[in-house]
């Protein structure tokens, strides 16, 4: 190769590698200027670029040759999440704060927001968006300690045992009271508390309840470890169990009894204290995922008016059962919310409407419900062989009525015309006339999509899901809709995913996960609370 022409493939080669560096290089200052538009102006009502400093202003006005203005440096905002972990005991050493900080340092790093259920026009599963995370890891007071060892040594106590359960039920409000105390003196907080306890041995094992009531043969009380509040903290009693919760036959996101799971840290043979708190970071990068940086469960676009239409499909009108079905109950969830100056951003506005519809009056009601009928059989061993068909409806099928309908359904169902601009998701309940179960693909009661919700309920007032807790099943409750319908809409307005799942562009698909899904959740079968935690707002 003549010299020449060597020198000019080297420049060549050097002025591609520096253009290639620059436009992956972000504009500087654009993402802490966008942080700051994001809390003075979340809707986004004004044109941002005008208030642009002039440094950047220039600098996207004006692309150089050197200094490029792209779509990547322009969609590079980073967010930080700021978390500070709590160690709360005596038993933590005091060398724990650092370890602890390298093992999470070194196990989670920047990553993108992702979404479970893409736009088809869009199939990316993630956002341009990306988190990182800003830890700060702490000892508590010894106060915190001893005040929640003695309430703990307090109670159980006085708690007699259960001949139902080797585990004594701790109402979580007693410790809970204690430790948001705690939280609030941080005030004013920027970011998430994560509290880990570590007590001490108690007299009996024990853990925490979240509903009043006694267990009994036809109620299952799923018992937990942790808890998420309403405002931004949670904590972990790693003291507490072992408990277990998830599939009782096959599936995924089982929590198991073993020692191998990071809940039951201290409940297996002895630990080192590297091989605890690698634990401990484990759950803390679980958390993260799941709770702090959870994958939107659709991409919701941004509406100004928001309005609910619960569309209640009966069978008679003169023999309504209302149990189960409280609609001022649902509203109540999102509104008191709302009234507390969560779940809207600005002027945002959310109204519900309800109407009733009559199955008989409705033939495109009973053809939806015929053509999304069908079944599936399972073999039972009990003197021999029992071959069992059981009856469910696809939800995909009953959507696709629905959607294909959506026009005549509304004349038949003599619903008013919506002459409005923003967003309006029905809801559409299904009240049968009929006595056996009948469930949206073998085992929910509600289904989320992205432009309505489904649910369905019949006479049946109770049925054995395939989920189990703390060795028992779990039973459904299956005239009650008020939470499955509380998660549902969450899903389909706001985007929000379960507490037990999330997307891993690893694995590329949907993982499944019941660690995170006992106590203040919507979502999930192990857990009776309705009401949001700072998770789902």
């Amino acid at each position: 190769m003549p010299p020449t022409t060597a020198i000019a493939a080297v420049l060549l080669l050097l002025q591609l590698f520096f253009i290639t560096t620059t436009i992956s290089a972000p504009i500087v200052g654009l993402d802490s200027f966008l942080a700051q538009q994001s809390r003075v102006d979340p809707t986004a009502t004004n044109d941002s670029f005008l208030s642009l400093p002039s440094s950047i202003k220039k600098h996207l006005s004006h692309p150089s040759l050197n200094n490029p203005t792209t779509p990547s440096s322009l969609l590079s905002f980073q967010l930080s999440v700021p978390i500070t972990v709590k160690l709360v005991g005596s038993n933590f050493s005091s060398s724990s704060k650092s370890q602890l900080s390298s093992f999470l340092s070194s196990a989670i790093s920047s990553d993108q927001f992702h979404v479970i259920t893409p736009f088809s026009y869009q199939p990316s599963h993630h956002l341009s968006i990306s988190h990182s995370l800003h830890l700060d890891v702490s000892h508590s007071s010894n106060s915190l300690s001893s005040r929640l060892s003695e309430t703990l040594k307090t109670h159980l106590s006085t708690v007699p045992s259960s001949f139902r359960s080797v585990l004594a039920a701790v109402p979580h409000e007693i410790i809970d009271e204690i430790i948001k105390q705690d939280y609030e003196k941080e005030k004013p907080i920027n970011g998430i508390y994560i509290y880990i306890l570590n007590l001490g041995s108690q007299s009996k094992p024990y853990a925490y309840s979240y509903t009043p009531g006694d267990p009994s043969p036809a109620f299952t009380k799923c018992l937990g470890t942790v808890w998420t509040g309403k405002d931004r903290y949670l904590w972990i009693d790693l003291g507490a169990g072992p408990v277990d919760y998830g599939p009782a036959l096959s599936g995924d996101g089982v929590l198991p009894r073993g020692e191998f799971h990071p809940f039951a840290s201290l409940h297996g043979r002895p630990k080192s204290q590297k091989a605890l708190l690698s634990d401990l970071a484990s759950l803390v990068w679980s958390a993260y995922q799941v709770l702090l940086v959870p994958s939107l469960r659709i991409p919701v676009p941004f509406e100004n008016s928001l309005i609910v239409e619960f569309i209640h499909i009966h069978s008679n009108s003169d023999n309504k059962d209302s149990f189960g079905l409280d609609w001022k109950l649902i509203e109540r969830n999102f509104m008191d919310e709302v009234n507390e100056n969560g779940l809207l951003f600005g002027d945002q506005s959310l109204r519900f409407k309800k109407y009733e519809v009559n199955l008989a009056e409705c033939p495109i009601c009973s053809f939806a419900i015929l053509r999304a009928a069908t079944s599936y059989t399972s073999r039972y061993l009990f003197d021999n062989y029992t071959l069992i068909v059981s009856e469910y409806l696809d939800s995909k099928r009953l959507h696709q009525t629905l959607s294909e309908s959506a026009e005549e359904f509304r004349k038949v169902a003599k619903l008013p015309e919506e002459d409005f601009a923003g967003r309006i998701l029905p809801v559409y309940v299904f009240d049968l006339d009929v006595n056996t179960i009948l469930l949206l693909d073998r085992y929910h009661q509600s289904v989320a999509f992205k432009d309505m919700v489904i649910a369905v309920r019949t006479k049946s007032t109770q049925t054995v899901s395939d989920y189990s807790c703390n060795g028992r099943h779990v039973f459904t409750q299956s005239r009650e809709l008020e939470r499955p319908l509380v998660g549902s809409i969450l899903q389909s307005m706001w985007g929000v995913s379960p507490t037990h799942m999330v997307w891993s562009p690893r694995h590329n698909s949907t993982l499944v996960d019941y660690t995170w899904s006992v106590g203040q959740t919507p979502f999930g079968p192990f857990s009776e609370v309705s009401s949001l935690s700072f998770v789902q707002k």
